[in-house]
């Protein structure tokens, strides 16, 4: 009974996630001031996102977010990192504020084939496919009592090679990515756009650090929590960013593609919770080399 009600909520949310009617651009074109990380954010279907001087603020237009900015300056987040605009993500229901995305370019296609959601997010499952078929980690099956059909796309690791030893010992090496929507369409280049969920952000991020194309975009949201049966998992970063071309690019006014920073300037911070004994761990994660230092 429970795996065929697993199986139906993943059958729900794969045809949820294909419902969705697609911006339609004649000629796309980034609004005037608007950094690179905010325009890839509205091809992503949302124009919350507004810019700052130098990116360390960066924040969102959330209805009601001015009743938490007493709150900012006295919180802290797990790692003793100020909020600054976190508390943000905190209060709105929206799947930037609470998950990281995974954006996908499909170039070449012609708008009758939006007729044919389905048809485009297999193409951008293939091309992220394809980004860790290169990058040449050996992986391990997913779950078997979830159908091929209407199982999310899990990218889990040995954690016996490469950059996934270094996570032995303290979590997986995986992420996986589901709730594809279509979200936009640019008449002009003939690209589409297909955005998925992504869970296990840590792994994703240091995947598209080496990752020089530029079709997919990660976002990253600045606090992420996941809830497993033993352990508790949170991930913090200073500021929202989007991972492109192996650079990270915050939300900077006037910021170009250009300006990206090197990966090696990201870290992430991650906290895992033993559920039995309510023990906290913390590391601070080097994304380049996916390597793992002990900060509490």
């Amino acid at each position: 009974m429970l795996k065929q009600t697993l199986a139906t909520l993943f059958l729900t949310a794969l045809l949820a996630g294909c419902s969705s009617t697609p911006d339609i651009h004649e000629d796309f074109t980034a609004s005037e001031g608007d950094s690179y990380a905010k325009t890839t954010m509205r091809l992503m279907g949302t124009n919350k996102f507004v810019d700052s001087k130098n990116g360390d603020e960066g924040t969102r237009k959330v209805a009601g977010s001015g009743a938490m900015k007493v709150l900012q300056l006295v919180s802290l987040d797990f790692v003793g990192l100020a909020q600054n605009s976190l508390s943000d993500y905190l209060i709105e229901d929206d799947y930037t504020s609470k998950t990281s995305q995974l954006l996908v370019r499909l170039d070449g296609v012609s708008e009758a084939e939006l007729n044919t959601p389905e048809l485009l997010i297999d193409k951008a499952r293939g091309k992220v496919e394809a980004m860790i078929t290169n990058f040449g980690l050996p992986r391990i099956d997913p779950p078997s009592y979830v159908p091929e059909r209407t199982r999310p796309v899990f990218y889990n690791f040995d954690l016996n090679v490469g950059v996934c030893k270094n996570v032995k010992g303290i979590g997986k090496c995986f992420f996986t990515i589901q709730h594809p929507e279509i979200e936009s369409y640019d008449k002009a280049t003939q690209s589409a756009y297909v955005r998925f969920n992504v869970y296990g952000q840590k792994f994703a991020a240091h995947v598209m650090g080496r990752y020089k194309s530029d079709d997919i975009s990660l976002y990253i949201t600045p606090n992420h929590s996941e809830y497993g049966s033993e352990f508790n998992y949170q991930t913090a970063t200073k500021v929202p960013v989007v991972i492109n071309s192996g650079r990270v690019h915050k939300f900077i006014k006037d910021a170009k593609f250009t300006d990206g920073a090197p990966i090696d300037d990201l870290a992430i911070y991650y906290q895992i919770t033993t559920k039995e004994t309510g023990i906290k761990k913390q590391y601070k994660i080097n994304v380049a080399d996916y390597t793992y230092t002990k900060i509490n």
